[in-house]
């Protein structure tokens, strides 16, 4: 382990990190809808299905609680079937006391990639994508984070 704000230098297996980043990947299956109605269709082996308009929040586990340091690259991804067209999404980051910020993705094909990243210093506080569907099929396949 590290100190706060610093790169890990070791990976959760114990091996050595060759780029002293944490990096994650996560399934569109843990995202749910947060529109009240639920209009999702189904969770699919590769992710979340939705059929209507919504919104859609996909959480993102922080490691190393108490670093200050923030992320390093975020993405999420749609199924290529249906695309992104109607689809935004932003990257967030929230405070232990509940103030925030974020940055609104930027598409590439089927991908929403988020630059600049939200408020770094945030100490024991929380990130998570937030998205708006629109009515029609779409499906969130993966989503990444690099945490510095």
């Amino acid at each position: 382990m590290g100190t706060a704000g610093a790169a890990s230098a070791v990976t959760e297996s114990g091996q050595a990190s060759t780029s002293g980043y944490d990096g994650k990947s996560y399934t569109g299956a843990f995202c749910q809808s947060n529109s009240g109605v639920n209009t999702a269709f189904g969770i699919a082996p590769w992710g979340f299905l939705s059929n209507g308009a919504q919104g859609v929040v996909c959480p993102i586990i922080k490691d190393d609680w108490q670093s200050s340091a923030g992320l390093s690259y975020a993405r999420i991804s749609f199924h290529p079937s249906w695309g992104i067209s109607g689809v935004s999404c932003s990257l967030q980051s929230y405070a232990v006391n509940g103030a925030g910020s974020f940055t609104n993705g930027s598409a590439a094909s089927n991908v929403l990639y988020f630059t600049p990243y939200p408020a770094t210093g945030i100490v024991e506080g929380a990130y998570l994508i937030s998205c708006n569907m629109p009515s029609g099929p779409r499906g969130i396949t993966s989503y990444a984070i690099q945490e510095i």
